[in-house]
């Protein structure tokens, strides 16, 4: 089909080009006849001469490109090409055309197809789900008129239904959801009060379970025996087996600070005398306390009203052992400071919440130095008016939910 285009092409030009006119330097190759039917130059109007003048400049214009372009194709040299030659560009252009349309597709194809598959595969798997609910369905349908065709069958199910049905409204029945409810509000409510007042229930078991620690000691140390004396402050009850240590450098006579301290042991209160003073030791420690708190010495004097006279407490103090006798116990209210008070002979009080996991009260165990030798113990100064600055003895630890609001 190419061929014969250019065949064509070639022929209008080599006609064109025979046609020479003056315009362009050139001769016509045959006169022009004259117009047909057409009125003369003075006969026609302006309008139609404009027309004719630019149909003539239209087409001397295209004449003279064909010309132009006759003149390069003449000035080039003209290639034959044979058979085999043609056939190769052929077949050269179709597979150009081939890969172009192909590399076309084939992008087209991997950029919408993956988007298409997708829904198709959408599709193909709700398709999929709603037959098996059919399906289901369907057998369902089918047991059920299976059922409703046998009536044995029927005859079960009124019953089932019959004692289902009266279950439901039986007095058990309804006893049991109530049971259910109260149980699991009895159980919050356990939990919660458990957390608020294990310091009470805790404290009140472990008066009854033995000390509440282990200490062995003879009776009475002497002063010179100082093998078994601890360099670090502690305090021994061998009769509740008591073995914690004693805390002195707490300053404050106030509740928060002497709990934090509390945590580390038992400890000395406030500015009262120290081991080897004319003076009162006066020795805080917790008779109970939260589960939940800090501190490893929440329970060491839970059995200290087991303490009766004659019965000996050590302090080890400074490399010494001192050692007290019990010679009165009392329960005053918290705001009696009493036996908190300097004495005039070196003695030791021991002082605690009681009842255990509460701050009714305070247990006081007052004792007096055995040993070493009382008279060789110093006076000091330092000790002040108590009813000044302290209002009532510290008392328990907060509660978790006081921790928490």
């Amino acid at each position: 089909m190419w061929e014969v285009g250019l065949k064509t092409l070639l022929f209008s030009t080599r006609f064109y080009m025979s046609r020479r006119n003056q315009h362009f330097g050139i001769d016509h190759s045959r006169p022009v006849p004259e117009p047909v039917g057409r009125p003369q130059k003075d006969e026609m109007s302006v309008e139609e001469l404009h027309r004719q003048a630019a149909e003539e400049y239209a087409r001397r214009g295209v004449e003279r490109v064909y010309a132009e372009q006759a003149r390069k194709k003449a000035g080039s040299k003209k290639i034959e090409l044979d058979k085999d030659q043609l056939e190769h560009y052929h077949k050269s252009w179709q597979e150009y055309w081939q890969q172009y349309y192909h590399q076309y597709y084939s992008d087209y194809y991997d950029k919408y197809f993956g988007e298409v598959k997708g829904q198709v595969d959408e599709h193909h798997k709700k398709s999929q789900e709603k037959l098996v609910e059919m399906y289901q369905d369907n057998k369902k349908l089918a047991s059920q008129k299976k059922r409703l065709e046998d009536p044995e069958a029927i005859r079960r199910d009124l019953l089932n239904r019959i004692v289902e049905r009266g279950k439901e409204s039986s007095f058990w029945s309804k006893a049991r959801k109530h049971v259910r409810a109260l149980t699991a509000a009895a159980v919050v409510a356990s939990l919660f009060l458990f957390i608020q007042f294990n310091p009470v229930v805790v404290g009140a078991v472990k008066q009854y379970l033995g000390p509440a620690g282990s200490a062995s000691l003879p009776s009475i140390i002497e002063p010179s025996s100082s093998s078994s004396v601890n360099q670090d402050p502690t305090i021994i009850i061998p009769k509740i087996g008591v073995k914690a240590p004693v805390v002195y450098d707490e300053p404050s006579p106030y509740n928060e600070p002497v709990q934090k301290a509390l945590e580390r042991g038992v400890i000395r209160y406030w500015d009262t005398a120290s081991p080897g003073e004319v003076g009162n030791v006066a020795i805080l420690g917790h008779s109970s306390n939260n589960l939940l708190n800090a501190g490893k010495y929440k329970y060491v004097f839970v059995n200290l009203k087991k303490l009766d006279n004659d019965d000996i407490i050590y302090l080890d103090y400074q490399g010494k052992r001192y050692a007290y006798k019990v010679t009165e116990k009392t329960i005053l209210s918290p705001d009696d400071l009493s036996y908190i008070k300097p004495t005039d002979i070196p003695s030791l009080t021991l002082i605690t919440c009681d009842p255990p996991g509460t701050a009714q009260k305070r247990l006081y165990v007052r004792a007096v130095q055995i040993s070493p030798d009382p008279a060789l113990n110093k006076k000091t100064e330092k000790q002040e008016q108590l009813e000044q600055n302290v209002q009532e003895i510290p008392n328990t630890a907060p509660s978790f939910w006081s921790n928490i609001f």
